[in-house]
């Protein structure tokens, strides 16, 4: 492609910039990064139900009120 056509905004629909490169991880590293995902779902799940459990309390549901 010349400088020319760059300035004059015309591109070749053929032309890209890069290859895509598909990298493909081993079997280690995705059940390594599985285990991660799964332990910040369990930080999430705890947290969740304890701001739950302070809405109730703050809002008297704990106690039989409302």
């Amino acid at each position: 492609m010349e400088e020319k056509d760059l300035e004059k905004g015309c591109f070749n629909p053929n032309w890209i910039e890069f290859e895509p490169v598909r990298k493909h991880k081993d079997l280690a590293t995705l059940l390594g990064e599985l285990e991660e995902i799964k332990q910040n779902i369990e930080i999430v799940e705890e947290k969740r139900l304890r701001l739950a459990n302070l809405v109730k309390f703050y809002s008297g549901d704990l106690l039989g009120q409302n």
